[in-house]
């Protein structure tokens, strides 16, 4: 039927009664519509995003545990440098007699003369360790009546390195050399030695 066709009684009562409910309504609609358009477009991303953060999660996760194990691995390894340190020190007057029998044998080998001179130990306390520093002097020289192939200067030379580079700590201070015809003739040794202190 033809709207115009419609008694005007009609025609006024839709325009005042639908027609507004229907403009009321309309607007409410529309935005549902948008809405579902908008999630059903969005939810790709939406996933999208969620796989980012558990991915972040997990390597954060993964970081912390890497930085946890470096931190252990540090942490070890200073423990066994400073072990290793502690284990250079003389643990008492048998490890320095020890050391004084190797520094007589090699000596001997090289044809010199060795003399020790002890100074008066002083107690040190480093790192929260109480540790003994004990001056000693070696003089060192060519054994009398003693012939070898290599002069004075090379034997006492190969001596000095053994002395540094020995694995006890024996920090050389100072070394006076003299010579004679051309020659060492005499070598001393200036030491301090690190020593654990006694546990009281």
């Amino acid at each position: 039927m033809n709207p115009k066709n419609l008694p005007r009684s009609v025609t006024s009562e839709f325009k005042r009664t639908v027609l507004p409910r229907l403009l009321f309504v309309l607007p409410f609609a529309l935005s549902a519509a948008l809405l579902w358009w908008s999630l059903d477009r969005i939810k790709p991303v939406i996933h999208e995003s969620e796989e980012l953060t558990r991915r972040t999660t997990k390597l954060t996760q993964q970081i912390e545990e890497m930085e946890a194990r470096r931190a252990t691995i540090t942490r070890d390894r200073i423990e066994e440098r400073y072990s290793a340190a502690m284990g250079r020190n003389f643990a008492g007057q048998d490890a320095v007699s020890a050391w004084l029998e190797e520094l007589r044998d090699r000596a001997i080998t090289l044809a010199l003369d060795f003399n020790p001179r002890f100074g008066d130990a002083e107690n040190q306390t480093i790192a929260s360790e109480n540790l003994t520093l004990i001056p000693v002097t070696l003089e060192v020289k060519p054994a009398a009546g003693i012939q070898s192939g290599r002069n004075a200067y090379q034997r006492i030379m190969e001596f000095s390195h053994f002395v540094a580079n020995h694995p006890k700590r024996a920090d050389l201070l100072k070394l006076n050399l003299t010579g004679q015809n051309g020659t060492a003739a005499r070598a001393i040794f200036h030491l301090n030695l690190w020593g654990l202190a006694p546990k009281s």
